[in-house]
This record gives structure tokens, C-alpha cells and sequence, in this order.
């Protein structure tokens, strides 16, 4: 909930205006405190020098967990504040929810936010929710299933720790099999033959030995593939695993499920400045002062992950390297993330103590499906790879329909060749279409049905077509590349649920 951070060498704070200063002259306006006594600070301060607190990671208050309470909090802040400024033209009775729509409408976490806050209103204060992308961590299926094609998927409705924490392990492996794609140029070609060559053992998610054996060193890339196909993503995202290799994400959702203090470092994990060598560095006042406006409001801005217990000392987690000296991609800290994500039986008691933090943490922030009748609107694109579709919007759906006894007022559009950060830069122009393009869309058909003037379109599957052509110069987009969503899409492309199975073709 917000960017604020604690620099712990400088003492500089955020405000809740998004300015900057000392902590003591920001006392009482401070957005975050790291929550350590001066004698704490200065102890961790000499002993992991230049490091900096976030809010999302380290405030101790799983801030997911409220994301709907806080919408419905901004909604009647908002609503204060337009009668507080009175103008000519406002209703007669003032600003109310009788008076004023409300459509509470986001981006992936945003649009997880907004599906939150469509739960959680019971009082018709929101009119309706469109949300694109969602990020949302799922009330347990129960009996909800999903199909493509005519066959079951996978895996459904895993939580982000879980699926994020599994592809971070992955991907670096799974890259190699995807040379031509963005991102590919900054990969380690040896360190990742090295995180290939790790993955190998007894867990089913992973590589099984017997697997690797027949495949051979060359062919572990495509089983890393296979892998992460059988945790629910897309056949098609390979293209897509390298460029959302992000262990950050993982690192920091488990350190906010735990409520884990920044002096706890989670799994040997901490944020800070670095120079050119990987090494933590004090922060400029201009980055501290910026972050407000920098940042996505999430860890790390500003700063990167760092690896605390890397050989050698404290280094970006980029730089990290294992036992032997060479670079790793940190699996060490990856694979303490994965197993507080996927607790085993007989690990360590510290181990077991963080899992179950964790996992209470995580069952505070789950979604159930029921809007109580508001009419809702999902977009998102089939090559999602950071949010993918089937641990997101196509559960979601069945969660919906049981909650309404039957399919409801919630509708799902799924775009082909669309992916989650809708980059059309060189290798991304000619494979894919901006999902943006059909948010915008999906909010245009939201007002119509506010308005009354047509009904929410059947959820589908829209076949978009990618423009093609070389990467970087790929023609422009043309309304053929982009049909829009359907008021009565063909038979093939409905999106149907029926005794808690979501079908999709």
C-alpha cells in the first residue's frame, strides 16, 4: 500500500504526501517506520550497512490482506472531498452513492484491488468492478474446475507465492530454450545450465531425475518448460519466461504474507543501493526523494534485491554466486522462498515457524468469488505470464458462479496473443497486442450497461491476430489485429460455466 520506505543509514523516511526527510522532523507524519529502537538501528545499520525498509515487505501488516476495505476507504474519501469542494453542477443532496456511480476498476494488482473491494462492499457503495490482469490469491477451489480445450488444465488457483516462487526456480533454466527472445542477451548461459543442472532431483514440480536421464544436459530446458506448463502456465508463455524472471516478487510477497521485520531478512534477502560491483552503496537524496513518483508501490524502489549471505559478502542478487564461487542466480535464497511457498514435512522448526506465518498470511488476502450481484467486467490476456490465467481470472470465474448460483453478473473476456506487461517494444510488436486496448474497451462496456443501454457481452475468448513481421518493425496495428469483444460471440469462442467447471475453447 504505497511506496514508503525507512533508509536505515540515513534515517530518511517518507511522509504520507510523498515527500522526504529526516525521521524526526516527519514524526507523526511518517507513512512507514521500520519499527526498530535507535540502539537496533545503528546495530543493524553497522552490521548491513545502507540498507532500506519497504512498507509492501516489511510494515508487518500484510497490506494485501485490507487491499478492500482500503478501496472502499479511498471511495468515501473521494466522496468527501468533492462536497468539501462544492462546485455548480454537483447533485442537490451532495455527493453520495445514491447519487454518484462508482466503478472500482485496476491493473493487475490494481485490478485485484478492485475485485477485492466489490467483495467487501455490501452496502452498494460500488456500481460495478472491471478489472484487467488481476492478481489474486484464491479461495480453495473446491470442486471448481477448469478445461481448455475439452481437457483439464494442469493446475488452477495457486497463489502467486506459489507459482511465482516455483517459476523463479524455473525460468532461468526454461530461457535456454527460447534463444530468440527479449531478454535472452542478459541471460548467464552457464549459470543457467548450472540452475538446469539443480533442478533435478525428486520433486515432481521441478525436473524429475528419471526425466532428466532420458532428456540429457541439452534437453533439461525443455522439461524446466514442461514443468512450468504443469504448474498451470501457458504453452505458449516460454517466449515470455525470460524477461518476467523476477525472484523479487516471490521474495518480497513472502517476507509481507510473513510480517517479517527487515531485520528478520527473510531468507537471507535485503533491498539496497548498489555500485557498479553489485555492492550495497548509500543512497542519493535525489532517489530517495523521487521514489514517490518512481515507484510502482511494491519493493524495491528505490534499490534491488540483495543477497545477504552470498560468498564474499552481501552482493545484488543478480551478482550472486554459490558455494563454489560461481554465479548462481542465488538459488540458495530462491529455494528458501519455494519452501516456505511449499512447506515440507521434517523441515527445521525456523523453517516450519515462517511457512505457517506465511500461510496465515496468505489466507487473510483470498477472494471467494462472490460480488453480490455487481455487475463485472475481467479482462485478460491467454499469455499472461506473470499472473496466469489459470490461477486468476478463469477460477475466478467458477468461484463467481457458485457464489451466484449460476453464472451471474460477471463476465470474462480472454485475448489471444496478449500478455501481462503489454510492452510492444522490439520482440514483443510482432508476437502480441496491447491488452490495454481491450481494458479501455471493457470499461466503455461497463458504462453502456451502467447506462443502461446494452448488457454486459458473454464471457469469450477474443482471437486476436499479432501483427508479425520483424521484431522491432512489425506493421501497424489495424482493426483487423484487434476484433473487439463481442455482444454475441460465436459458439467456439464462449467461455461457458456449468456444474462448477469453466470450460474455455
Amino acid at each position: 500500500m504505497g511506496p514508503a520506505f525507512d533508509d536505515l543509514h540515513s534515517g530518511t523516511v517518507m511522509a504520507y504526501d510523498g515527500t522526504t526527510g529526516p525521521r524526526a522532523e516527519l514524526r507523526g507524519r511518517t507513512a512507514f517506520d521500520a519499527g526498530l529502537s535507535d540502539a537496533e538501528r545503528a546495530r543493524f545499520d553497522a552490521e548491513h550497512p545502507y540498507r532500506v525498509a519497504y512498507k509492501m515487505a516489511h510494515s508487518g501488516m500484510n497490506p494485501q490482506a485490507t487491499w478492500g476495505r482500503d478501496v472502499l476507504r479511498s471511495i468515501r474519501l473521494a466522496l468527501a472531498v468533492l462536497n468539501r469542494d462544492w462546485r455548480a453542477g454537483a447533485p442537490p443532496a451532495g455527493y453520495t452513492p445514491a447519487s454518484t456511480t462508482v466503478l472500482a476498476t485496476g491493473v493487475s494488482n490494481g485490478g485485484g484491488a478492485a475485485v477485492a473491494a466489490g467483495e467487501a462492499d455490501r452496502t452498494g457503495l460500488i456500481d460495478a468492478v472491471v478489472a484487467s490482469e488481476p492478481q489474486m490469491n484464491l479461495a480453495p477451489l473446491d470442486g471448481i474446475r477448469v478445461r481448455q480445450g475439452g481437457r483439464a488444465v494442469p493446475a488452477a488457483g495457486l497463489p502467486l507465492i506459489r507459482y511465482n516462487a516455483l517459476a523463479s526456480l524455473l525460468q532461468p533454466c526454461a530461457a535456454l530454450a527460447e534463444p530468440t527472445a527479449p531478454g535472452y542477451a542478459a541471460l548467464d548461459v552457464p549459470a543457467a545450465r548450472r540452475r538446469c543442472a539443480a533442478l533435478v532431483g525428486d520433486d515432481p514440480r521441478l525436473i524429475p531425475r528419471r526425466d532428466a536421464e532420458r532428456a540429457g544436459p541439452d534437453g533439461l530446458p525443455r522439461l524446466a518448460q514442461e514443468a512450468l506448463v504443469r504448474a498451470g502456465f501457458q504453452p505458449r508463455s516460454g517466449y515470455l519466461q525470460v524477461s518476467h524472471y523476477d525472484p523479487q516478487t516471490p521474495a518480497s510477497y513472502a517476507m509481507s504474507f510473513a510480517r517479517a521485520s527487515v531485520d528478520d531478512a527473510l531468507c537471507g534477502y535485503g533491498w539496497a543501493r548498489t555500485d557498479s560491483s553489485g555492492s550495497p552503496v548509500p543512497y542519493r537524496p535525489a532517489e530517495l526523494a523521487g521514489a514517490f513518483g518512481t515507484s510502482v508501490g511494491r519493493a524495491p524502489v528505490p534499490g534491488v534485491l540483495i543477497d545477504e549471505n552470498s560468498p564474499g559478502g552481501p552482493v545484488a542478487d543478480a551478482r550472486s554466486v554459490g558455494p563454489g564461487g560461481e554465479h548462481d542466480y542465488n538459488l540458495r535464497g530462491e529455494r528458501c522462498v519455494y519452501r516456505l511457498a511449499f512447506p515440507r514435512p521434517g523441515a527445521p522448526r525456523a523453517e516450519r515457524d515462517w511457512a505457517a506465518r506465511l500461510a496465515e498470511g496468505l489466507d487473510a488476502t483470498r477472494r471467494d468469488g462472490d460480488l453480490h450481484g455487481k455487475p463485472t467486467l475481467i479482462v485478460q490476456g491467454r499469455d499472461d505470464t506473470r499472473v496466469p490465467v489459470n490461477h486468476s481470472s478463469r477460477p475466478y470465474l467458477g468461484l463467481a458462479s457458485r457464489a451466484q448460483d449460476g453464472p451471474g453478473a460477471v463476465s470474462y473476456a480472454e485475448i489471444t496473443h496478449a500478455h501481462h506487461s503489454d510492452s510492444q517494444a522490439a520482440g514483443f510488436d510482432n508476437r502480441y497486442v496491447p491488452l490495454g486496448y481491450y481494458y479501455q474497451q471493457a470499461l466503455d462496456l461497463m458504462w453502456e450497461r451502467l447506462q443502461g443501454r446494452a448488457e454486459l457481452p458473454p464471457s469469450q475468448v477474443v482471437r486476436t491476430v499479432p501483427r508479425g513481421g520483424e521484431p522491432g518493425h512489425a506493421p501497424e496495428l489495424t482493426p483487423a489485429n484487434v476484433p473487439p469483444i463481442a455482444a454475441d460471440p460465436a459458439a467456439g469462442d464462449r467461455i461457458e460455466v456449468t456444474g462448477g467447471t469453466v470450460r474455455v475453447p
